[in-house]
């Protein structure tokens, strides 16, 4: 499906950022896309079941993501692109750079892991207590139902909680991608940044930035310099 996209600037080279999941290209990276916008083209689109992106297809998501953007990129005319992506759109980033591969210029990452950790099904089960208990508010309700107008992102969330969602397939290793990787990590996000690592062993290609008082959402949490890092890597 063609995702609905957010555009701005108009740099002769191309970033496409990847929203977390139930977030949009609208709401997420907004501190980057400030920062990158006078130099590059920004790319920020809707993944399937997110903001104007309106679907209620959820089997194989995250490879059905990566198609996704792959249609919406042939259609924009961009066919070497900067990518970048945190948490459900890293994962997408990672597994659109393995089927893609011409398709990328640079692949950035975060909030992502490269094994089933031991406690995988423990995890699971707490995220999906936390999701719940989020959902018994009813303003984070109408949060998400403004967010997602139309969509079916209660359906994605619950999807999300199936044992074998995480492409840990993909995520293993980083082989078959020959573009300049940078993974970025909080340093409160443990399993993260002994996956950063793992990636930065097994390839010369990967560099790795650990960013300190962060956790899972770096790109948030130290905005300012995760653009810097990212800046210098774009630069490089």
């Amino acid at each position: 499906m063609i995702l609905h996209t957010h555009v701005v600037g108009d740099g002769e080279e191309t970033i496409v950022f990847l929203h977390t999941l139930l977030q949009s290209g609208v709401n997420d990276f907004e501190d980057q896309v400030h920062y990158f916008k006078n130099k590059y083209k920004v790319i920020s689109p809707d993944l399937r079941g997110h903001g104007k992106s309106i679907s209620n297809q959820f089997d194989n998501y995250i490879e059905q993501c990566a198609n996704d953007l792959y249609e919406t990129l042939i259609m924009l005319d961009e066919r070497n692109v900067h990518l970048a992506g945190c948490s459900l759109g890293g994962l997408v980033s990672i597994v659109f750079a393995k089927m893609f591969p011409d398709m990328v210029k640079t692949l950035t990452v975060s909030g992502v892991i490269n094994e089933r950790p031991i406690n995988w099904e423990e995890l699971s089960k707490e995220e999906k207590t936390n999701a719940e208990n989020i959902l018994k508010e009813q303003q984070n309700v109408a949060y998400f139902d403004r967010l997602h107008p139309d969509n079916y992102w209660r359906e994605l969330l619950e999807s999300s909680f199936v044992p074998d969602w995480y492409p840990f397939g993909y995520t293993v290793n980083l082989n078959g991608i020959d573009s300049p990787i940078l993974v970025m990590v909080g340093e409160e996000a443990k399993d993260e940044v002994k996956s950063a690592i793992a990636y930065k062993e097994s390839s010369e290609n990967v560099k790795i930035a650990i960013l300190p008082f962060a956790g899972h959402m770096v790109h948030e949490q130290q905005s300012s310099l995760y653009n810097r890092v990212l800046n210098t890597f774009l630069d490089r």
